[in-house]
């Protein structure tokens, strides 16, 4: 799967999610144009907890975490230019079973300041 890459969006029901794409020619995928092709889909879901507020990742698709889907383009309103790299390697450690390095056990929500 190393022709993957890691993408966050934002879809139009509000929900963030983070996914290993297939690769797109000039952002049209080469096999459905209105589909963006991902697998190893997960939420990223804020929870509070006594030490603040910590990010989670919960498979999009609980019946097949790791499966392929078909992401409708409509569906999407927003795209991080480059995703963060604590979020990467928390994302890649979770769908792998590998720990990598500088990857903590829980990812902090960003105080805004």
């Amino acid at each position: 799967m190393s022709d993957y890459t890691v993408r966050v969006f934002k879809l139009i029901s509000g929900q963030e999610i983070v996914g290993k794409c297939k690769p797109e020619v000039q952002g049209i995928s080469v096999s459905a144009p209105d589909k963006i092709i991902m697998s190893h889909v997960r939420q990223i879901a804020p929870m509070q907890t006594p030490g603040g507020w910590q990010l989670s990742l919960v498979p999009f698709f609980v019946v097949s975490p790791d499966g392929e889907i078909n992401m409708w383009k409509l569906g999407i309103v927003a795209e991080l230019k480059e995703v963060p790299d604590p979020l990467e390697k928390e994302y890649l450690s979770a769908v792998s079973g590998i720990q990598l390095v500088g990857a903590g056990s829980s990812l902090k929500l960003p105080s805004g300041k």
